[in-house]
């Protein structure tokens, strides 16, 4: 068995012959389908490396509505703590929660 020289290898006669068939006008291989199971696969991948890591139970896109002055504030006092949105508004919810469970 004879081991084939690699492209960078050869010099311009070898490669000119080693890359023939790619000279053709339909060099252009034939799609060949992915099958289901590479598919399934690669989306099981692509789901757990993408996105932010699950806390808890995961977490929920909500829309709410917020007086403009208040988001501002919100805004300010998150970045001045170094907390997204996000996380103070998650704070807020469990802080009420927790003073509402005390008092009950």
């Amino acid at each position: 068995m004879s081991k084939r020289k690699r492209y960078r290898e050869m010099n311009e006669q070898e490669l000119a012959k080693a890359t023939k068939e790619y000279d053709a006008p339909n060099a252009d291989p034939k799609p060949v389908p992915v099958p289901k199971a590479v598919r399934a696969a690669e989306r099981r991948i692509r789901k757990a490396i993408m996105g932010r890591p699950k806390i808890g139970e995961g977490s929920k896109k909500v829309l709410i509505t917020v007086e403009g002055g208040l988001l501002r504030e919100a805004d300010k006092f998150a970045n001045r703590k170094g907390l997204s949105r996000s996380e103070l508004i998650a704070l807020g919810l469990r802080t009420v929660m927790h003073r509402t469970r005390r008092s009950a």
